[in-house]
């Protein structure tokens, strides 16, 4: 893993000015770029799936990385995520597991050769772990006044020089 000091910044990089979803570059040219390099991710998204965990695993893998070694320097919960009540029940379960977090780590990083790795294979336990230890917090938001959805999506990436 890389120490702090060598996580370049979000400066670094040339970013594309627009991305459109749905579009496959969003993944290569925003997500995993982004992610390696952040500490901290902050996002609305209205439908959420651990899917996405797997579909941009190495971003994630690398943002994982990023905290895991940064950790001394940054708060707890380095991602948070607002999103509708549109859960896949497995989601659900993930996001509501407890017990012994550190052996399941533990054991996922052993098994895997990296973050990235493990959430290729293994993104529920990796969503679990994840909520468990703090790094992650989910939030559900209800609409109060119509049947509608929470449908909106933004996101913060902020990286170890703020």
């Amino acid at each position: 893993m890389s120490k702090p000091e060598s996580i370049k910044s979000l400066k670094e990089v040339s970013w594309n000015r627009f991305l459109h979803a749905p579009d496959a570059q969003l993944i290569d040219k925003l997500y995993e770029p982004a992610l390696k390099r952040a500490v901290q991710y902050d996002r609305c998204c209205a439908y959420f799936s651990s899917r996405v965990l797997s579909i941009a695993a190495r971003g994630f893998g690398g943002f994982i990385e990023n905290i895991m070694v940064s950790e001394n320097l940054i708060s707890k919960p380095a991602a948070r995520l607002l999103v509708n009540e549109e859960l896949d029940r497995e989601d659900v379960d993930a996001l509501q597991a407890t017990g012994d977090q550190d052996k399941l780590i533990k054991k996922l990083l052993r098994q895997f050769k990296s973050p990235a790795n493990a959430l290729e294979k293994n993104r529920l336990e990796m969503l679990s772990w994840l909520i468990a230890s703090g790094w992650l917090e989910v939030k559900v938001g209800l609409m109060r006044r119509t049947n509608g959805l929470s449908h909106a999506k933004f996101g913060v990436i902020t990286d170890i020089k703020g």
